[in-house]
Order: C-alpha cells, then structure tokens, then sequence
C-alpha cells in the first residue's frame, strides 16, 4: 500500500495604495519562471497568479498550489 501524496498550497499577496503602480503583464512575464526555475527542485509543481477584477485594485495574489509535502 502506497501513501498518497499530499500538496501545500502557499497564498503571496502584495498589497500598495491608490498610488502604487503594479504592472501586470511585467509581474506575470518575468516572476512566474523565475519563482518555477528557482523553486522547482524544492518540490513546486505549480503556480498561478491571480488579478481582482476591480480595476484598479491594490492586492495581487499569487498562488503555488502545487507544493509537494
């Protein structure tokens, strides 16, 4: 009998103010592979990020759903 794996999910928020500028398309093109290459032999297997859909909003998160226990 094998013991089923069991996954970590790990939640990133930034947060700023009305004055913060936050550049989406920047943040998805460059931190994404560089968190994978980073921590991909530490057992992630996945990430994703997440924008509210209120324009502009001060919060971002980034999701790791894939972290092996």
């Amino acid at each position: 009998m094998t013991t089923p794996r069991s996954s970590t999910s790990v939640l990133v928020t930034y947060q700023g103010t009305s004055q913060t500028r936050f550049d989406r398309h920047y943040y998805v093109g460059h931190h994404p592979p560089l968190v994978m290459s980073a921590w991909h032999r530490y057992v992630l297997e996945s990430l994703a990020a997440f924008f509210p859909a209120v324009t502009p909003s001060r919060t971002v998160t980034t999701s790791f759903p894939g972290v092996r226990a």
